[in-house]
């Protein structure tokens, strides 16, 4: 079989494929969120049909989710800190181990190794860098909110 030709076919089927995925997966969130909107709408259309009088700015209100604190979204960029550093010093060990192992016959591997974990060490390393600075600098923020939400 000639190689060339399936080269060809996956060279012209592959931009078909990525540009399908992706107006797939923007439709489907993007339908999504008008499903949402239109049953929040519908609600409170209804409630008003039932109390004209009702305030419509509380009723939306009790839609929003609650709002996450400082201490709670500082917390998740020490997780994406984390994560992010793993997988960058997981690239980079296994840069090593082809290295290592491999010599020569790997450096078709040392490119895409690097692309992947260089920003990804950065990334990971911004994050914690931004947890920490954070952490110091709204520790009072962080106390003042921790008094104000009710206890649970």
């Amino acid at each position: 079989m000639n190689y060339d030709i399936l080269l060809a076919a996956k060279n012209a089927i592959e931009p078909v494929c990525t540009t399908t995925l992706l107006v797939l997966t923007t439709w489907f969130v993007t339908r999504t969120v008008i499903k949402k909107n239109e049953g929040k709408r519908d609600i409170i259309l209804t409630a008003l049909e039932k109390n004209p009088n009702l305030d419509t700015g509380e009723l939306i209100k009790s839609f929003q989710t609650g709002s996450s604190t400082l201490k709670e979204r500082l917390l998740k960029k020490l997780l994406w800190g984390i994560i992010f550093t793993f997988a960058g010093l997981l690239g980079l060990a296994m840069l090593l181990i082809a290295t290592i192992v491999g010599g020569e016959a790997n450096k078709d591997v040392y490119a895409p190794v690097i692309l992947f974990a260089a920003p990804a060490l950065a990334v990971g390393i911004s994050f914690l860098l931004n947890y920490f600075i954070g952490k110091k600098m709204l520790a009072k923020e962080i106390e003042a909110e921790e008094k104000q939400r009710p206890k649970e």
